[in-house]
């Protein structure tokens, strides 16, 4: 900040994606599916593309999982932990939530388990993460959908949905965002 404004920082935030994913941020699709293993750099990928969303582009980051007890069942300490190491100096990280304040760009956590039809009432997310989509349940997936679909209003930059997956029974994910 210089006289309370917030001014762009020199240093370029250094995040690293694997050659597999480059493509998929080259050629900005509504739906990116990752599918691998467990640590096959899936979520580290996702947690910079998001925290770059947010800090230069200003779109809010809505984390989803199906089973998640507390925030920090969630991906908050990978973002968290990015955000410290790329020393975006302007960010507002707390228990529950991360925000830019330069923009009011924010990340929040949610867990669909026990109450999916709260997602209903999301507004003003463009960019949604389902991570662990193989746990989704059918209910989950039939609320969320409509939800993250939606169109955006004419003018406005599009949504975008980024669901990863460890390799494990993908059937309902599939049948919604594979078919």
């Amino acid at each position: 900040m210089v006289n309370k404004r917030w001014e762009p920082t020199i240093k370029e935030a250094d995040v690293f994606f694997a050659d597999a994913l480059k493509p998929m941020f080259l050629r900005p699709k509504r739906f990116i599916i990752l599918i691998g293993g467990r640590g096959s750099g899936k979520t580290v990928a996702k947690a910079g593309h998001g925290l770059i969303a947010m800090h230069d582009l200003g779109r809010n980051l809505m984390c989803i999982r199906e089973f998640q007890s507390s925030v920090a069942d969630s991906v908050h300490a990978v973002l968290s932990a990015e955000v410290t190491r790329l020393e975006f100096d302007n960010s507002d990280v707390t228990e529950r939530t991360i925000k830019f304040t330069h923009n009011n760009s924010m990340a929040r956590f949610q867990g669909l388990s026990r109450n999916p039809e709260s997602v209903k009432s999301v507004f003003g997310f463009l960019d949604w993460w389902i991570e662990e989509a193989q746990f989704l349940s059918e209910k989950s997936l039939r609320t969320l959908t409509p939800t993250a679909r939606k169109k955006p209003v004419k003018g406005l930059p599009g949504n975008l949905k980024e669901v990863d997956s460890n390799e494990i029974d993908l059937d309902d994910v599939q049948m919604v965002f594979c078919a």
